[in-house]
């Protein structure tokens, strides 16, 4: 969380894109999923579900999922809002 947050007010500070519509919320959900999904390795996989594809969790899924969002929320904001 602190890295995210470092990360996030370097951004606002060098390219102030807090005033553009759709950019920071994309650019938080696409970091936030992969750093969750970095750290899913170093967590144990929920026991009644276990490893899916047998590397991955069901953690790993659902950051994919939050990272998948965050480029689309980033192409859409892209083609309405530029």
């Amino acid at each position: 969380g602190l890295v995210l947050f470092i990360i996030m007010l370097f951004l606002k500070q060098s390219f102030n894109f807090l005033k553009k519509k759709l950019l920071a919320s994309s650019i938080f959900l696409t970091l936030y999923g992969a750093m969750r999904f970095a750290i899913e390795f170093l967590k144990e996989p929920d026991e009644p579900i276990g490893y899916i594809a047998t590397y991955f969790t069901m953690g790993h899924i659902l950051c994919l999922v939050m990272i998948l969002s965050g480029i689309w929320l980033l192409n859409f904001r892209k083609k309405f809002y530029l």
